[in-house]
């Protein structure tokens, strides 16, 4: 890694994972029993808050990818998740619905498909 206190190398990182901005009181407990271990004593809050907060200000950004918001991942996400509450509702509505209302359930299913298809926009 970099000699110097704020670069950004990838060098000994294993993978990604999101992490709080300020350490939470497991992270600092785990902090004091690592460095107790490590060191014969406990490192104390002020410290490993200080040490974490480093850390932070010098991590590297993930690489960019697109993410599932790009490229028509919103508006795929979103069909998706109403094609799901259709069929919910058609499964559910048609075992315990009377027969004169199997006919509302398919509407209200063909209602909740039509809010996935996108409506054009006007010029």
């Amino acid at each position: 890694m970099s000699d110097t206190p704020h670069g950004t190398s990838m060098e000994g990182a294993t993978g990604w994972d999101l992490v709080p901005y300020d350490p939470t009181t497991d992270m600092l407990k785990a902090a004091q029993y690592w460095s107790s271990r490590k060191y014969g004593k406990p490192i104390g809050n002020d410290a490993a808050i200080g040490c974490y907060h480093a850390m932070l200000a010098v991590s590297p950004k993930p690489p960019a990818k697109p993410s599932r918001m790009e490229a028509g991942g919103v508006a795929r996400a979103r069909a998706e998740a109403l094609e799901e509450a259709a069929k919910v509702v058609e499964n559910y509505g048609s075992q315990i619905m009377p027969d004169q209302l199997t006919d509302e359930v398919m509407k209200l299913a063909a209602a909740i498909r039509s809010l996935a298809t996108p409506a054009k926009e006007s010029p």
